[in-house]
């Protein structure tokens, strides 16, 4: 673990990598890591000799690199975004954020912008909430709504939240849900007391089309029930082994030179998830820390 602190030879680097290369690539350079990169970058500011870097480290700005020239004010006002961006050869949010940026530009020489904006962009139509009564607000849920007047469920539900309330404070057209009918909405039939001694939860859930958290519950409300009567409970919990615990990683195989390779290059090695490399390199750089705390102790 002591090569993690070594110094690094930022000499490699040359100004023109500072330039054109980002942190990664320039970590690979070299051969530190990306936060060695970025204190070091942070160090440089500090001391106010920072290095010239691009202003986004994947490339040039979006939408720079294109040719604007072919789209007149003219277009721009008769054109949509994602016909604009089908003509320049780039994506739909690129031309819009074109547009947003020419009009504020027009706005700061003193102009409306709206010589930019597309009159063909018309608003979605209003809604006419009239065919809905307030019974209909009370009996039919948000759903069935939408589906009346073929809008979308947000847009009812936010019409259900500004109609008027009442002097307490109570919603006016508020939908009050109908009571369940007696029994589960799930089929429980489908499984058998055996069935639940050989099936796991979610082998339950799968089979009866409910949610796991359901299974697990009505699993618990068998037992329970069971208890109550006096009967075995037993007959409801699952009997399938659990699954074994895959066996700690031996750290002992790997050398000290094999902590300098990526945790998932060392995982494949060890046949072990990334996630243990990464939390036993921790466990030894602290105790590594440790370690020097009571040397400086005794001195």
């Amino acid at each position: 673990m002591k090569n993690r602190f070594k110094k690094v030879d930022w000499s490699v680097i040359t100004p023109s990598d500072w330039k054109t290369l980002n942190n990664v690539e320039i970590a690979r350079k070299a051969g530190c890591s990306y936060s060695q990169v970025k204190a070091y970058l942070s160090k440089r500011m500090l001391s106010g000799s920072g290095l010239a870097r691009p202003v986004i480290h994947g490339g040039p700005r979006r939408g720079t690199g294109l040719d604007w020239s072919k789209i007149t004010p003219q277009d721009w006002r008769a054109m949509l975004n994602r016909e604009i961006a089908k003509q320049v050869g780039c994506s739909a949010p690129t031309a819009r954020t074109r547009r947003r940026w020419l009009i504020a530009q027009d706005q700061k020489a003193g102009k409306t912008g709206e010589r930019f904006v597309c009159a063909n962009a018309r608003s979605k139509p209003a809604i006419d909430w009239k065919p809905i009564t307030p019974e209909d607000w009370r009996n039919m849920p948000d759903s069935e709504i939408a589906r009346k007047l073929g809008c979308s469920i947000s847009s009812v539900a936010r019409r259900r939240r500004n109609l008027m309330k009442t002097p307490s404070g109570k919603q006016r057209f508020s939908h009050v849900k109908p009571p369940r009918q007696p029994g589960s909405r799930h089929d429980w039939e489908k499984i058998e007391r055996a069935d639940w001694k050989g099936m796991k939860d979610f082998q339950i859930a799968r089979k009866v089309g409910c949610s796991l958290s359901t299974a697990t519950l009505r699993r618990k409300w068998l037992i329970l029930t069971a208890v109550e009567a006096g009967e075995k409970s037993r007959e409801f919990i699952c009997e399938q082994p659990l699954r074994k615990k895959k066996p700690a990683p031996d750290w002992s195989l790997l050398k000290p030179q094999d902590w300098e390779m990526y945790n998932i290059e060392i995982a494949r090695k060890l046949g072990c998830p990334a996630y243990r490399v990464s939390f036993q390199r921790k466990k030894m750089i602290a105790e590594e820390k440790k370690n020097r705390r009571k040397n400086r102790t005794r001195r």
